[in-house]
């Protein structure tokens, strides 16, 4: 005796359609809620990096155009903070400080410069704004 199992494919073409109209929606959604991290967190840098300014290139290294990036259609990023190759490796020794001393002596760690972009006060910001992105799509 046998039996026979049948799919009824019909119904995954509604749902291909429901995801499609679904990434039309949440692709804008997502770049706007990656900007208005970039607009929340760039403000901070500012402020924090104003006191170390001696030559303006680790200032001018902070990146100001908010690009979103895509590489691939479930990943999306934006570049928040200093450009390394711009002149924004000595924002790293602010931040983080230095063990040992140099010839000018030892950096010590910028906790205002650190805490405006890892800190958790910047994490809690930046999850807060992306879930109220998303719950005006209702996702």
């Amino acid at each position: 005796m046998s039996n026979m199992v049948s799919f009824d494919l019909d119904v995954f073409d509604g749902i291909l359609k429901d995801l499609k109209g679904m990434e039309e929606r949440l692709r804008p959604a997502a770049d706007a809620a990656l900007r208005a991290a970039w607009e929340s967190t760039t403000p901070g840098l500012e402020r924090a990096i104003w006191p170390h300014t001696r030559s303006g290139r680790t200032a001018a290294s902070l990146i100001r155009a908010p690009l979103v990036h895509w590489p691939d259609p479930t990943t999306a990023f934006i570049r928040i903070g200093f450009q390394i190759s711009e002149g924004g490796l000595a924002s790293v020794f602010l931040m983080r400080g230095t063990k040992y001393r140099m010839k000018r002596g030892m950096v010590r760690r910028d906790g205002a410069l650190y805490d405006a972009i890892w800190g958790k006060g910047a994490d809690r910001r930046e999850k807060a704004m992306m879930e109220a992105f998303f719950s005006k799509l209702g996702m």
